[in-house]
């Protein structure tokens, strides 16, 4: 028979496995990476152009610019000149806005990506850049595939601003391109 400390001993053990059970899951569910990266688009009346800032997993990053490099690419190492080149090439062929034009409704691209600049935190990469529209627009469409041939998770959050309405697109494998109806005319300055 068993007494009573025994007891206590086997349902410490028990309960301790348990507890080592729950936190090595919790621990597997935290490490298991989630895919995402976010944009805000903002238009900007004064200039005419709609300003981007889109906010990256370093690591992943890393690993596009790697294989689109043909050679290791380390962003602390890079030379800030040498990184914005990748950077900006990668970008105008991943991230891409076309406007409806006011007239006529003919679609425009937007024809001109003006590299800013990028800011490394140490969880995330901040991309900075500006399009600007060959004419007004009442509506585009965006195409935001960044990381979406390397993961098949991945997402793609896009916000917007124009004045004070807001809007927000999820661009996935599924569905890269999104449309966006804006509440006014966007105007290019005379």
């Amino acid at each position: 028979m068993m007494k009573q400390a025994d007891l206590r001993w086997m349902r410490w053990e028990l309960l301790l496995g348990a507890m080592l059970c729950v936190a090595g899951a919790a621990n597997a569910l935290w490490a298991h990476p989630f895919h995402v990266s976010l944009a805000e688009v903002e238009w900007n009346a004064q200039s005419g152009k709609l300003e981007v800032a889109v906010r990256v997993d370093p690591f992943d990053l890393e690993r596009v610019l790697q294989r689109r490099a043909g050679r290791p690419v380390h962003l602390e190492k890079e030379t800030e000149a040498q990184l914005d080149v990748l950077l900006r090439d990668w970008v105008a062929e991943v991230f891409r806005i076309e406007g409806r034009a006011a007239a006529g409704g003919a679609r425009r691209v937007a024809t001109k990506l003006e590299w800013v600049g990028h800011e490394q935190t140490p969880r995330f990469v901040w991309l900075y850049f500006e399009l600007e529209f060959p004419c007004d627009v009442q509506a585009f469409e965006i195409t935001q595939s960044m990381f979406l041939d390397e993961v098949s998770q991945q997402v793609n959050t896009v916000t917007f601003r124009v004045g004070r309405w807001t809007g927000a697109v999820n661009c996935t494998a599924e569905r890269p391109t999104q449309s966006v109806a804006v509440p006014r005319v966007l105007r290019r300055p005379k």
